[in-house]
């Protein structure tokens, strides 16, 4: 009986845990994301910045290729 108490309460509190971080990390959203074509590989990503051209978070982390001179 008392591992049945033991276990419902730390559920309760995993999941009480969870909404929290779900909450926290909701005010960091101002508006709901949209979906959108990246400018540099046309690839569908989820734009939360809604700048004028969205960037995947994929070209984001890759450095822009570097030009040749020759």
């Amino acid at each position: 009986m008392a591992f049945d108490i033991l276990a419902f309460t730390l559920a309760a509190l995993n999941l009480t845990a969870v909404v929290i971080m779900l909450t926290i990390g909701m005010t960091d959203i101002p508006s709901w994301p949209i979906s959108a074509r990246c400018r540099q590989c046309t690839r569908w990503t989820f734009d939360t910045r809604r700048g004028p051209a969205p960037t995947c978070f994929r070209c984001r982390l890759r450095p822009p290729p570097t030009q040749k001179t020759a």
